[in-house]
């Protein structure tokens, strides 16, 4: 494979930290930009200057460089992976084809420093899965006709052992690839190969071993040639150089071509690699063999010192700064000589020469066909579906737990609700049992569609995977989205049964045996839709925080337009084309004329000259019209179609989230004839921006302690060898002693010397020393004492509630896309819901009037409750894994972390409820007094607080974040239940009245709905009522509205916060779920 004349421009940016301020600053000027009416402020850098090479198969070539030097650049460019924001020139070959002849993608892998894998799998299964996309097998059945058809031109007799090899290998299976295992060998992953890759909270294989699964997944395909990134990172010297090891016999024997960027690899490490490239500020200052590259700078003026490591020098010999202490050539001064010089030098040199020979040899004619992948994907497109339905059907039963929690919790909320509206207490005889009907349809309908909420935390953890394996080719999006899709529709067939048979006849729906089965059709629809919509949401916003956010705004408008709570005639004219947009309308409207069809509701109401049931369906704006069922049931299918489609569409043209994106020049310049010009693709992380300068200025730091001085003299240190072991090669003169044990120790060395190490160590003198030792030093010596500590932690409490404190400040500060999000979302969520319903708090006239007003009240505490207590869990996810590892370490003690956690979060609420509560309360027009102006900002933040700690503890209590979201989205749904909206207290049963007094949600109601009507005298007129509003809030609603409540109320919610926050501080005290 050959690069040459590599040319790579970058527009870039200056910027400061993600504070709050600058995230604002810097999202306003982008927009500003892209509408042209601000002059963008960037520059242009020089990434990659004029490179050239040449990489070899059979050997190892390191890539060395300085941070910013340009190393992730020229790997993925090599790879055919850069962004097409990049301004490139130059050619890049591989058996001097170039990148437009050939699948880049399919012929080599980008191996980056990130493990990114599905924790539930094993390696065995993670290897497998990759073996059936890339097919190996195949590859392995060409290569073999490919050989026989050689050997029977040539009669040539293979050896029995390679040919029996061959032949299992080609015709391997998903479970049982031959392929596989000789990869797991190859890499030393055949004692870990059923062991689970793991995550942050599941135990799983080491962090080496992840790497060498990081690796194993793409070599254990047909492809050979590896760019490998700053693979050593988090890992000790030791297990790199077991990585490094592994990966140099893949290359010897499989003939493999393998380009690793290190950043300061031991010696021993260094000595593993055959050739390597030095690169630095873009420029390629040595590019050959590993042994020569000492003799080049040499050449030049540059010796390296005793007792220092090659690597090492290398690194630092082109920096401005370490550059003079190398220069050994006393015949002339030290001056500095630049990157660019010494990459001018090797052009000269006779290694610059030989690469420029490489590079004129046109042999690609030479090269098999097969060496190149030629399609985008190795295997037909059944075979990537079944493979990707394997990997699914594992998934979905390492998931099971969690979808029979989901069911349970069906299940659970089914019998809740039938009897809640038991069929005894809800006669077909009168508008307001009707309306009761309605609500129970309505809550049935909207829990369906939110129990899919669970799919969108986990749709959004398994994307960085899917990203890796769609860029390499594994498969196409719509074989990872039909299989996950179709394995859901049992699912949601179990979910419509369960509750159709626990809710329909209990509650006393219609008895019609179709209209039963019509209910169930119904709500496998809208659980199918709900489904594709948050999977869809998940896939477009590619983050917790922005699914959250965004996908709350869209579920606002959805469930607000649905025509339950604002009826179809209460819709404002500029919101009439949401009405129809949303799948909710189809649900409700499908729904309910299924039920108040049915001759149950035939009787004529005492209102108005219509049955109840098409008096109740009228009133919300719903026809009477029967073939409304189909038509619902038709649109919430072709909903669950079109999101399923835009669901596959995100995944096939978006890309990972946060990582910086670069300008194309808007300058035209003129290209040589012979070099191609493309704009292919660049994600550049910070470390490829070189560093702008030194500093002038002295630095330094305050020490926080007393600073001590420590003196010796003649000390002489011995260490006595150990026995020799007959048949184990000595150490060599400077190699790192541990390296070599661990060398000699494996157990392939014992196996070849027939020797057990541990048997050998205790029949050792050194062994009974060592045992008599232990032995001596286990009696304490005379008037000694233990080993005391006065306290566990280093600092008292307040101190560590302060440092705390201090850190999680600052946390939040520089969390723009958790903190400003929301911000945006109360202002986004209130213009939404002022513009519905906009100067809706004036109007009392009917009690439908005052139904509307409740609703917008209602509307207001739950969404914009729940999206906090939603977006809050993923922060704490996080947080609380950093937590455990500190806390292992006696950093602080629980009280005071998770005090700070809480005492963090108030600002931010805070300024939640001012930017919500202003607009909305003066766009939805509620009566303009300071009082309830006042009282109407204390009940909203109280709101907002206890369902942001009520969100933390249900971290606190689950082992992970979907956990968390499943059994969260069960608590909504029963605070929505009982709340008083849906079912008012006065017809809530004797049995369940206990749990209304209990529902944050129905004293958020209470003590904001009796601030803002309680007090009001107006005469209103309804279906069986004519009063003022405070009689009807007594009356229907069940209210007492005295001048006491409000304070009751806000107390209340008050105790509800400490009590959830509480619970979050024992569960995190007492509680560790991190299985590592």
């Amino acid at each position: 494979m050959a690069a040459s004349n590599g040319n790579e421009l970058l527009e870039i940016e200056t910027g400061a930290l993600p504070s709050l301020p600058n995230y604002v600053r810097d999202t306003v000027e982008a927009i500003l930009t892209s509408l042209r009416l601000l002059r963008s402020n960037l520059h242009t850098l020089t990434i990659l200057d004029n490179v050239s090479g040449v990489v070899q198969p059979g050997r190892m070539t390191l890539l060395l460089g300085p941070p910013g030097s340009g190393k992730t650049t020229l790997l993925l460019a090599l790879a055919g992976k850069l962004d097409s924001t990049l301004k490139r020139t130059g050619d890049v070959k591989y058996n001097g084809c170039g990148l437009d002849k050939f699948c880049a993608q399919r012929t080599s892998a980008y191996i980056s420093q990130t493990d990114n894998h599905i924790g539930e799998l094993t390696v065995r299964e993670t290897f497998n899965f990759a073996a059936r996309c890339q097919g190996a097998s195949k590859s392995w059945a060409d290569y073999l006709k490919d050989i026989a058809k050689l050997e029977k031109e040539k009669g040539i007799h293979p050896s029995p052992e390679i040919d029996a090899f061959m032949k299992v290998a080609s015709v391997g299976d998903g479970e049982n690839n031959l392929v596989t295992e000789y990869t797991l060998k190859v890499l030393g992953l055949d004692v870990c190969a059923n062991t689970l890759v793991g995550s942050d909270m599941v135990r799983g294989v080491s962090g080496g071993q992840k790497k060498r699964v990081t690796t194993g997944e793409m070599i254990v395909g047909p492809r050979k040639t590896l760019f490998m990134d700053e693979i050593s990172t988090g890992l000790d010297s030791s297990t790199t150089y077991q990585i490094v090891k592994c990966m140099r016999n893949f290359v010897h024997q499989m003939e493999g071509t393998v380009l690793m960027s290190l950043l300061q690899p031991a010696p021993e490490t260094f000595d593993l690699f055959d050739d390597m490239i030095l690169l630095s500020e873009g420029h390629i200052v040595y590019h050959g063999p590993r042994e020569k590259v000492l003799e080049f700078f040499e050449s030049i003026g540059f010796s390296l010192p005793p007792r220092k490591g090659v690597a090492d020098f290398l690194q630092e010999v082109t920096s401005r700064k370490d550059q003079e202490k190398y220069w050994s050539d006393k015949t002339k001064p030290y001056a500095l000589v630049p990157s660019s010089a010494i990459a001018e030098m090797f052009k000269k040199s006779e290694y610059g020469r030989s690469i420029q020979s490489n590079l004129s040899v046109k042999d690609g004619k030479k090269f098999h066909p097969s060496a190149l992948a030629r399609t985008n994907f190795a295997i037909s497109k059944w075979d990537l579906l079944l493979a990707c339905f394997s990997r699914e059907l594992i998934l979905l039963s390492r998931h099971r737990f969690l979808y029979i929690i989901r069911t349970c919790q069906v299940a659970f909320m089914g019998v809740i609700t039938c009897t809640l509206f038991v069929h005894s207490r809800s006669r077909a005889d009168d508008f307001a049992k009707a309306r009761l009907y309605l609500s129970c349809l309505f809550f049935g309908l909207v829990h369906m569609m939110f129990n899919g909420l669970s799919e969108l935390p986990i749709t959004i953890s398994r994307l960085p995977v899917f990203y890796k394996q769609r860029d390499n080719l594994f498969y196409p999006p719509w074989a990872f989205v039909i299989p996950s899709w179709l394995l859901r529709i049992p699912y949601s067939i179990v979910e419509a049964v369960i509750w159709s048979c626990v809710v329909y006849y209990t509650v006393g729906f219609a008895p019609n045996v179709g209209r039963f089965f019509s209910f169930m059709l119904l709500l496998f629809s809208v659980h199918q839709m709900g489904l594709g919509l948050f999977r869809m949401i998940a896939a477009i916003a590619r983050d917790f925080v922005l699914a959250n956010t965004f996908g709350s705004a869209a579920l606002l408008v959805v469930f607000l337009l649905g025509g339950f709570i604002v009826p179809k005639h209460e819709i404002k004219s500029w919101w009439s084309w949401a009405f129809w947009v949303s799948p909710l309308t189809y649900g409700q409207q499908a729904i309910s004329v299924n039920e108040f069809t049915d001759s149950k509701w035939s009787k004529v109401s005492a209102y108005r000259n219509y049955t109840i049931g098409d008096d109740i369906l009228l009133s919300i704006g719903i026809s009477t019209h029967r073939y409304w069922y189909w038509i619902g049931v038709g649109v919430l299918l072709g909903y669950s179609i079109l999101f399923n489609i835009v669901l596959t569409l995100a995944l096939a043209y978006l890309n990972p989230l946060g990582k910086a994106q670069a300008l194309i020049p808007t300058e035209s310049e003129e290209q040589d004839e012979g070099i191609d010009s493309i704009t292919n693709l660049i994600i550049l992380s910070i470390t490829e921006m070189p560093s702008s300068g030194e500093s002038t200025h002295k630095k330094g730091m305050i020490l926080p302690f007393q600073p001590l001085v420590m003196t010796f003299h003649n000390v002489n240190y011995f260490v006595n060898m150990p026995k020799t072991i007959k048949g184990v090669t000595p150490i060599p003169d400077g190699y790192n002693p541990a390296t070599w044990m661990l060398e000699i120790s494996t157990p392939a060395c014992e196996e070849r010397l027939d020797l057990d190490f541990a048997t050998v160590y205790k029949n050792s003198d050194q062994f009974r020393k060592i045992e008599a030792l232990i032995d001596e030093q286990s009696v304490p010596a005379a008037g000694t004492k233990p080993l005391r500590f006065e306290t566990d932690f280093s600092q008292d409490k307040l101190s560590q509630f302060i440092i705390c404190c201090r850190k999680q400040f600052i946390i939040y500060w520089r969390s723009p896309k958790y903190n400003v999000m929301r911000l945006f979302f109360a202002a986004f969520a209130a213009l939404i819901l002022g513009s519905i319903f906009w100067n809706v708090g004036s109007k009392r006239e009917t009690t439908q009037d005052l139904l509307l007003v409740m609703g917008a009240l209602y509307s207001t505490c739950l969404f914009v409750g729940v999206k906090n207590a939603s977006t809050v869990q993923p922060v704490i996810s996080i947080e609380r894994t950093v937590y455990y590892r500190e806390r292992a370490t006696r950093m602080y003690s629980s009280l005071p972390y998770a005090a700070a956690q809480g005492l963090v979060e108030v600002p931010y609420i805070l300024a939640q409820t001012v930017i919500f509560g202003v607009i909305t309360f003066f766009m939805v027009n509620y009566e303009r007094n300071l009082a309830k102006f006042v009282l109407y900002l204390l009940f909203l933040f109280l709101t907002l607080m206890y369902f942001t700690f009520y969100g933390m503890m249900a971290v606190g209590l689950t082992p992970t974040q979907h956990l968390a979201a499943v059994i969260s989205s069960a608590f909504y749904s029963l605070w929505n239940l009982l709340s008083g909206f849906l079912i008012p207290q006065s017809s809530i049963p004797g049995w369940w009245i206990w749990y209304y007094y209990i529902c944050p949600v129905a004293w958020t109601l209470h003590g904001i709905i009796i601030s803002q009507l309680g007090d009001v005298e107006s005469i209103i007129v309804g279906p069986g009522f004519k009063g003022t509003v405070k009689e009807y809030i007594e009356e229907s609603l069940g209210y007492e509205t005295g001048p006491g409540m409000t304070v009751v109320s806000a107390v209340v919610l008050l105790a509800f916060s400490v009590l959830f926050f509480s619970v979050y501080v024992i569960s995190i005290k007492v509680l560790n779920f991190q299985k590592r």
